[in-house]
């Protein structure tokens, strides 16, 4: 009886004990920071730049007829690295570097009248540009796994230019923007392409050959992994 009696006043001491303490409340893990860093790059194509030849040029060659220059059409190349810094109401904020790599090639072609025939003879322009810029761009979702995004971006290209007898090697300030849509196929990649502005200041080839690469549009496509 006596033992009873005990186990009963211990069960009310401990409900009387435990009444006044709350229950744990359930914390959920903090969630993983939104922003990372990322690795890409892109391939796209500038067609029918413009391209020119003095009147100095023209003046010195009066022998030469039909003389003609081919538009001028590039290839673009460009891997980037770098972090997105910040994230504010769905808009993400990030800063990288980027090196490109443009290249291409147009025909300079005219006859020279040596008196008796008429003689065509032409040569064949290479055009390097390797830009290296600092960039910043924001990206914002439109619906499901599509966003869109704006960048813009300076810095410093050197520019190498050969032909059958000549060569040229300069640089100069380059700029660039660019607009598209990306795809987040997953949380690690996204596919991207847009439209991208190209400016470079002082392309100085030649006093008498100008390729005229100071509002450039380009199309692009690439892909990023974020990490």
């Amino acid at each position: 009886m006596k033992y009873s009696t005990l186990l009963s006043a211990l069960g009310v001491a401990t409900m009387n004990a435990t009444a006044g303490t709350p229950e744990p409340v359930y914390t959920p893990p903090a969630p993983e920071p939104l922003c990372s860093w990322f690795i890409g790059g892109s391939y796209g194509q500038l067609s029918g730049v413009d391209t020119s030849l003095g009147n100095d040029y023209e003046n010195f060659i009066d022998d030469f007829e039909g003389f003609d220059v081919d538009d001028l059409d590039l290839d673009m190349y460009t891997l980037h690295f770098g972090r997105c810094f910040a994230n504010v109401n769905c808009w993400d904020f990030a800063a990288y570097l980027e090196v490109a790599y443009i290249t291409g090639d147009t025909n300079i072609s005219g006859v020279f009248d040596d008196g008796e025939d008429l003689v065509r003879i032409g040569t064949d322009v290479d055009l390097d540009i390797i830009p290296v810029t600092i960039n910043f761009k924001v990206e914002h979702p439109i619906f499901g796994p599509v966003s869109a995004y704006l960048t813009g971006g300076v810095g410093y290209a050197w520019t190498s230019l050969d032909t059958d007898d000549y060569s040229n090697d300069d640089g100069g300030f380059y700029a660039q923007a660019s607009a598209g849509l990306i795809w987040n196929i997953n949380e690690s990649f996204e596919l991207y392409g847009g439209v991208r502005w190209l400016h470079l200041q002082d392309l100085d080839i030649d006093e008498d050959f100008d390729i005229e690469l100071d509002d450039s549009f380009a199309w692009e496509v690439g892909l990023r992994y974020n990490f």
